[in-house]
């Protein structure tokens, strides 16, 4: 059976080993074994550094460094990666099965696309939630799948790098240009990864809309209520 396409994991961390060693985990358990496993530490000082020091086997290259965030790192990651295909996954974010990179680049399908993207696994404290994907089409509505569950072809990646001005959302940045310049998405109808509830854009959610509405623009009533609505919405939640 053949290899499938090269598939570059990367994974971004900073002072956060416990959640490190349960990505790397996941990923060594993996059936697909044409990965190469890239990762870009930003400097840990909690002992992060040395964990991943002792996952070497396991980790094709790696690098301990300041970055000026989050995406900066994510594109640190991008120029060292070498595989035909991109997945980042984030400290403590995990692979849902063990077969799933197979699914979905064994496909012949996959050759007339440059975005894969599928369902996520939310893990809340002591609970799990399907979180399905959105129709891509709806993409002016904000982010219809989460960064995790997408991979990205890399050709196209190298050349449409994550914009630094956007703080929190580089990536739904990058996804609806990509979008709007008639790049072809392919849904692949499985979960893809499970992701912790609690990250910097739950807790940022009003300035997550607010950024979703200045991409997107203000050209239409309909999508100005929509991003109004939930702004609102999200401040009354966070205060009560």
């Amino acid at each position: 059976m053949s290899l499938g396409p090269k598939l570059s994991i990367i994974t971004v961390v900073l002072n956060d080993s416990e959640n490190f060693s349960k990505t790397v985990r996941s990923i060594s358990q993996a059936n697909y074994k044409n990965i190469e496993f890239i990762v870009i530490d930003g400097g840990s000082t909690d002992g992060t550094l040395e964990v991943i020091k002792s996952y070497k086997s396991w980790i094709t290259e790696y690098c301990s460094e300041q970055d000026s965030g989050l995406y900066d790192a994510m594109n640190k990651g991008l120029d060292r990666a070498t595989g035909e295909w991109l997945l980042f996954l984030n400290a403590g974010d995990v692979l849902v099965s063990n077969e799933l990179i197979g699914q979905v680049l064994r496909s012949e399908i996959i050759s007339e696309v440059n975005f894969l993207y599928g369902d996520s696994i939310i893990k809340y404290h002591n609970f799990e939630r399907l979180q399905l994907a959105g129709n891509i089409n709806d993409i002016q509505y904000g982010m219809q799948f989460s960064h995790q569950s997408v991979f990205i072809r890399q050709a196209y990646h190298r050349e449409h790098k994550y914009n630094l001005n956007h703080k929190l959302c580089a990536d739904f940045f990058l996804i609806y240009h990509a979008f709007c310049q008639g790049e072809k998405f392919l849904y692949v109808g499985i979960p893809v990864a499970m992701v912790a509830s609690g990250g910097l854009s739950d807790k940022n959610r009003e300035y997550v809309f607010w950024s979703f509405w200045r991409i997107v623009g203000f050209k239409d009533c309909g999508i100005n209520l929509y991003y109004v609505f939930n702004i609102v919405s999200s401040c009354c939640k966070r205060v009560l």
